[in-house]
């Protein structure tokens, strides 16, 4: 019960704990960080691609898309194809923010 803090002993660093919640980045810089280390990865499984374009299903502009969209929080991955064992597809895997965690739980409760 002693690391339990009441209401009013509780701080928030105002403006970066709000804008992480939200956006999933403590500040712009963040998140162009993000975006920059996403690019590079993406290059990477580029050329990754190159060398064997006959193994890889790769789709940039939609990778590009999908990390813009989610404001760049979430990373590649590669993965063998379901029925086609074949092949290799470069995915995007997004990440969520606080905010949509709290309205996914909430929008999720059944009456």
């Amino acid at each position: 019960m002693k690391h339990i803090k009441t209401f009013e002993n509780y701080s928030v660093n105002e403006e970066g704990d709000i804008r992480k919640f939200f956006t999933g980045h403590d500040s712009s810089e963040d998140r162009d960080k993000a975006m920059m280390e996403f690019i590079k990865a993406l290059d990477k499984a580029e050329a990754d691609v190159k060398e064997k374009p006959e193994l890889y299903m790769f789709n940039k502009e939609a990778l590009l898309k999908a990390a813009s969209k989610n404001n760049y929080l979430g990373g590649l991955r590669t993965q063998v194809g379901g029925r086609d064992k074949s092949k290799y597809y470069v995915i995007y895997d997004a990440e969520t923010t606080g905010w949509e965690n709290l309205a996914s739980a909430a929008g999720s409760s059944k009456k």
